[in-house]
């Protein structure tokens, strides 16, 4: 069981979740590598908890990005890295919907 003190530590938690659309005409062998990529550089980053890329099974084309940062900073720091804008200039995905939540 979880302490007091470890349940108020992850409640600060700063979840969100997306859901990304590989656009047409890109090869989807290749947009698997490059969001493969994506989570495996933002995995390094200091603030990250949990990075995880789904491909939607109702929906081929669509992905589900699961991340779980130590704090909102942490996920701002993830929007301005060098990866992540690397991952923006493929040009290869349109954001379709974000959620952010917080722990029950």
């Amino acid at each position: 069981m979880k302490s007091k003190k470890q349940t108020e530590i992850e409640s600060d938690y700063f979840f969100t979740s997306a859901i990304i659309l590989l656009k047409e005409g890109f090869d989807m062998e290749s947009a698997k590598l490059v969001l493969k990529e994506l989570a495996h550089e933002s995995k390094k980053e200091n603030g990250i908890i949990t990075f995880e890329i789904q491909q939607i099974l109702e929906s081929n084309n669509q992905f589900m990005v699961w991340e779980c940062y130590r704090t909102k900073e942490a996920f701002s720091e993830h929007l301005s890295s060098p990866h992540f804008h690397e991952f923006e200039n493929t040009k290869m995905f349109e954001f379709v919907k974000g959620y952010t939540g917080k722990k029950i």
